[in-house]
C-alpha cells in the first residue's frame, strides 16, 4: 500500500506540469510604446484604411496620446488605467469631454484588442460594445 500512496502524489505533479498554464497577468508599462490600428469597428461600421492610416495610439505612463481619431493628424493626450488583474483586463480612457470610456483590452505579443461600451463590456463579443479595435506595434 506504500507504494500506492506515494504514486498518487507524484502522478497529481506530472499531470500539473503537462496542464497549460494560466495566462501571466499584463502589466500596464507592457502597453507603453506606440500601436498603429489595423481594425476599428464603431457601433457596426468598419473604418475605411485611409482612416487607419493616420491612427496611433501611444501608451507612456499614465497617458495615451491618440493621434487621427477625427480623421485627420489631430493628437489628443488622455489619462488612462488599466488592471490586469481583472477577467478580462480592463482598460479606462477619459477622453477630453471628461468621460470614461470603459473597456476591456487583450494583448497576444505585438498585437492589442481591445473594445469599449457602456456598459463596460464583458467579453469580446458583447452586445454592449460600441468600439472595437485592433491595433499592432510598431517596431
Amino acid at each position: 500500500m506504500l507504494i500506492f500512496s506515494n504514486l498518487v502524489p507524484m502522478l497529481a505533479l506530472a499531470v500539473g506540469l503537462v496542464l497549460p498554464q494560466a495566462p501571466q497577468p499584463v502589466s500596464p508599462t507592457e502597453l507603453e510604446g506606440a500601436w498603429s490600428v489595423t481594425e476599428l469597428v464603431r457601433r457596426g461600421q468598419a473604418a475605411p484604411a485611409e482612416v487607419l492610416a493616420n491612427m496611433r495610439f501611444t501608451f507612456k505612463g499614465k497617458q495615451v496620446v491618440i493621434r487621427g481619431n477625427r480623421g485627420d493628424t489631430t493628437e489628443d493626450t488622455l489619462p488612462f488605467t488599466a488592471d490586469s488583474t481583472a477577467t478580462p483586463r480592463r482598460i479606462d480612457i477619459v477622453n477630453s469631454n471628461g468621460a470614461t470610456m470603459e473597456g476591456i483590452f487583450e494583448l497576444k505579443e505585438n498585437s492589442l484588442k481591445m473594445v469599449f461600451g457602456s456598459p463596460r463590456p464583458t467579453d469580446f463579443q458583447a452586445q454592449s460594445i460600441a468600439v472595437s479595435m485592433t491595433l499592432k506595434r510598431v517596431e
